[in-house]
């Protein structure tokens, strides 16, 4: 998997939501929520995203809470 990738990089990127949305997809929600929520506290603190915070972590992060919800 990805865990390798996203424990070395200390900045946010992207392109691993895909990382969050695909743990999302295969129903590891806690985990997806996790990594979601990692992806925004990084974006959060490097000043290159300050301006414009993306929004997709925080999207993640709330519809794997809402499944384990309804579980």
């Amino acid at each position: 998997m990805l865990e390798p990738v996203f424990e070395s990089i200390s900045e946010y990127e992207p392109h691993l939501c895909y990382y969050a949305e695909t743990l999302y997809k295969i129903a590891d929600y806690e985990k997806a929520a996790k990594i979601a929520i990692n992806l925004d506290e990084s974006a959060r603190s490097f000043e290159e995203w300050m301006n414009s915070i993306p929004i997709s972590p925080m999207q993640i992060a709330a519809k794997s809470y809402r499944a384990i919800i309804r579980i």
